[in-house]
């Protein structure tokens, strides 16, 4: 779970770093997606680890 917390992390620091170059927005914005879609299998998890 801390290495999926820290990749997160890690991506929104590469978006940052992607947003200051308007060339690289599109790259940016498909890494964002794929942040928030692992944040959100995160949460999922973290519910049924919390269940059990």
């Amino acid at each position: 779970m801390q290495e999926l917390l820290t990749a997160t992390v890690q991506n929104i620091l590469v978006y940052v770093r992607y947003a200051k170059d308007r060339r690289s927005r599109a790259a940016a914005g498909l890494r964002i997606s794929t942040t928030s879609a692992s944040v959100s299998w995160y949460r999922r998890n973290l519910m049924r680890l919390r269940s059990q």
